[in-house]
């Protein structure tokens, strides 16, 4: 297990900027902030900015968002060991290891809490999506509309609403594509088993989603 000691040192010392203008080659600056096309989705119009003195990154269109090591871990396929390894390695970090340590039931306990938050996510994202490129995205824009909100505004923006499609297993589908467990979408209450057959359908069809934050502002 790998120190937290250099973990935080990593983080650090690895020069966000340089380690993502590998993937986004379009990385301009913009006043003390760098901004690019995301590597995340297409776009046309940079929607990617990097914060070099925060040491983040975030997508105004996509809203992947995360650090350094976040940014090998979506980019490379890395799991977090592993990019903090590549990046110690790239900038100079001797890596430090703590031995014996084993999780308590409040660290599994934690880590099954940040992996739900991750999974509803992933969710939040594929709705926010949904509104964007569904043919079917005008019925809620109309919704939104009539509510007095456009999709464009910050208050929509930071909510992440999006739109549930019409169909029986369009997230449960997407979940699956990215490896999220189907008896984790369950419990989230996100999909449910079908009563006959195999497979499981969307809880949440043809209707706008508004993601609920807690006191973190984590979805």
């Amino acid at each position: 297990m790998i120190s937290k000691d250099t973990i935080a040192l990593v983080r650090d010392r690895a020069d966000i900027v340089a380690v993502v203008r590998e993937s986004v080659p379009s990385l301009k600056k913009a006043g003390r902030r760098l901004v690019g096309l995301c590597p995340f989705h297409k776009e046309k119009s940079p929607s990617f900015s990097v914060n070099p003195d925060a040491g983040v990154y975030h997508c105004f269109g996509c809203k992947e968002s995360g650090d350094v090591i976040t940014f090998l871990e979506r980019t490379e396929g890395y799991t977090f060991i592993e990019a903090v390894r590549a990046l110690a390695e790239q900038f100079g970090v001797p890596i430090e290891e703590e031995r014996g340590a084993v999780p308590t039931d409040a660290d599994r306990h934690k880590k099954e809490r940040e992996a739900l938050y991750g999974v509803m996510n992933v969710a939040a994202s594929y709705y926010e999506e949904q509104m964007r490129v569904h043919p079917q995205k005008q019925y809620a824009l109309d919704e939104l509309a009539r509510r007095a909100l456009q999709p464009d505004t910050p208050a929509v923006q930071a909510f992440r609403v999006g739109y549930a499609p019409g169909g029986w297993d369009g997230l449960a589908s997407h979940l699956k594509r990215q490896g999220v467990s189907p008896a984790v979408g369950e419990s989230l209450g996100l999909i449910a088993p079908r009563s006959s057959g195999t497979g499981y359908y969307d809880r949440f069809r043809h209707r706008l989603m508004f993601a609920v934050v807690d006191a973190n502002m984590r979805r």
